[in-house]
């Protein structure tokens, strides 16, 4: 790296210049002896510490909130598809009829039969086993 510093520089330019000095050899020599060359050359080694490591917390303060977007537009999407299972016009026979035809409800190991169960529990198990047959659906809370 060579020549003081230019306040014309675009920052490709600075970066260009910091970059050709780092690459240079550096046997023997310590820290200071970098830090205070890099002085010599018009750059501030601690000022471009302080901004690697704004950079560094800003990128990552933006990857959690990215994260959280997407998370959140997730519970938006199963929240919707929830929304879409509507059972409520359904009477006992219908949501009977409903989970048997599912196929799931073996997996599901109840410990009341369905015939005994009220219609409120089948309106729940329906529920589940509606979210249950498509793969890409959130399941239901069961804090109900």
């Amino acid at each position: 790296m060579s020549g003081k510093p230019n306040n014309n520089e675009s920052a490709s330019e600075f970066l260009d210049r910091l970059a050709g000095f780092l690459w240079q050899e550096r046997e023997g020599e310590t820290t200071e002896d970098i830090c205070q060359e890099l002085r010599e050359e018009g750059l501030d080694p601690e000022r471009m510490q302080a901004r690697v490591r704004g950079l560094i917390a800003r990128v990552s303060e933006d990857r959690r909130l990215a994260w959280m977007a997407t998370a959140k537009q997730e519970i938006q999407k199963a929240q919707a598809r929830r929304n879409r299972v509507d059972l409520s016009g359904l009477d006992r026979a219908q949501l009977l009829s409903r989970i048997r035809s599912s196929g799931q409800i073996a997996a599901r190991g109840l410990d009341t039969p369905l015939e005994e169960m009220g219609e409120a529990e089948l309106r729940d198990l329906c529920e589940e086993v509606e979210w249950a047959t498509n793969l890409d659906e959130e399941a239901p809370s069961s804090d109900r």
